[in-house]
């Protein structure tokens, strides 16, 4: 494959993070070349990442650090005659019409 080839691939995964292969494979066949969908999505994986990314993470997690660090959720598994086997979780804060509040009422 030509480096040409490649970069178009890399430019095509920086400018547009929503895309698939699928998409960019398209894309690639609209302007003239002949490759295929697999060999795309193998380029993909070698795209450098973006910089700008990881700062947009890092700021987000400096911003929420607060947020974050003060949820408290775990995990209760009980066992339910509707369902084989319920998964509950459980915060701080509960809705005041919470089925299981409701259920809990009616014993």
């Amino acid at each position: 494959m030509s480096r040409e080839l490649r970069e178009l691939i890399f430019r095509m995964v920086a400018e547009n993070p929503t895309w698939g292969a699928p998409r960019i494979h398209g894309e690639l066949r609209m302007l003239g070349f002949d490759i295929s969908e697999r060999t795309v999505s193998r380029w993909m994986r070698k795209a450098p990442g973006s910089p700008e990314l990881a700062k947009r993470w890092v700021a987000f997690l400096d911003n929420h650090r607060e947020a974050i660090a003060a949820m408290d959720f775990f995990t209760v598994p009980t066992l339910t005659l509707r369902r084989p086997a319920l998964l509950l979780r459980h915060c701080t804060r509960q809705t005041a019409d919470s089925p299981l509040q409701r259920h809990q009422a009616s014993k």
